[in-house]
């Protein structure tokens, strides 16, 4: 299927000097958010998060700790907390993407844009004693990532031919380096790991991107961490614009409409007056 024309218009914006003039990846987020939402649809149980953290350190973990522990922040919920660093509900603003690299020193990882399937339960229906709002939406029980999009910055719009393309590829392949290491995380990750066999990872280039499906059964574990094959699997570089690249993104809103099959999203309840 062909782009959306709101999708061609904002590639041709991050493509412009003028409103661009750093070429700058951060001004082509709502190039993708729109790609990605065009994908969701109406489907409810789905969002789109930039900055997805999918691991805290614990040393980041004890800092906002203490950070909350100053405002006298009171944390009501016990099983919230969890001293390996694997929380990934902790603040995580201001911080730099440069932190998603893997690096030993790394205080957490985000992934650039992430596409989110909520696992709700019902909603106990509520009580003349108790107040509505705790108990009439439902309770989200799990948080799936079945997209998780890794974006680097764009090629120089100077740049054409063999040239743009020896650096795009370049480019495409450091940015599938990333994703397969935000899929060893979310893989391997207590609170992502128990429910999730497998991801479609997008490594994307500006409007350029390659994708790829992996599972939890192709990961070997040899020392310590578990490692995935980085160019095994992965589509040909293609432009968000073309009608392939939509084909091949189209692929990726079916499996979100399995999930939402297998895992409908439970109404919220009628609210309930105190007498």
């Amino acid at each position: 299927m062909a782009a959306p024309v709101s999708t061609i218009r904002l590639a041709s914006l991050t493509r412009c000097h003028t409103f661009n003039p750093r070429n700058l990846k951060y001004d082509q987020y709502t190039m993708w958010l729109k790609k990605l939402l065009d994908l969701r649809g109406d489907l409810s149980q789905v969002l789109i998060q930039p900055q997805f953290c999918v691991w805290l350190s614990g040393a980041m973990m004890k800092e906002l700790a203490a950070e909350e522990d100053q405002e006298g922040v009171v944390d009501i919920d016990d099983d919230d907390g969890d001293e390996d660093g694997d929380n990934p509900a902790a603040n995580t603003s201001n911080v730099s993407d440069v932190l998603t690299l893997h690096e030993p020193n790394a205080l957490m990882r985000l992934v650039d844009l992430a596409v989110l399937f909520l696992l709700a339960e019902q909603p106990i229906s509520p009580s003349p004693t108790i107040p509505d709002r705790i108990y009439s939406t439902p309770r989200i029980k799990k948080v799936m990532v079945p997209v998780p999009l890794e974006l680097k910055r764009a090629p120089s719009r100077k740049l054409a031919g063999q040239l743009l393309a020896k650096v795009l590829k370049t480019k495409i392949r450091a940015a599938k380096i990333q994703a397969v290491e935000q899929a060893q995380y979310l893989f391997t990750s207590s609170i992502y790991g128990p429910h999730q066999s497998q991801v479609t990872l997008v490594a994307a280039v500006g409007p350029y991107f390659s994708i790829t499906t992996v599972s939890v059964d192709s990961v070997s574990p040899p020392t310590g961490r578990r490692q995935l094959q980085v160019e095994e699997g992965w589509s040909d570089i293609m432009d968000v614009t073309s009608v392939s690249g939509g084909n091949e993104l189209e692929a990726t809103r079916r499996t979100l409409l399995d999930l939402a099959k297998k895992y409908p999203f439970p109404s919220p309840v009628s609210s309930v007056s105190s007498q």
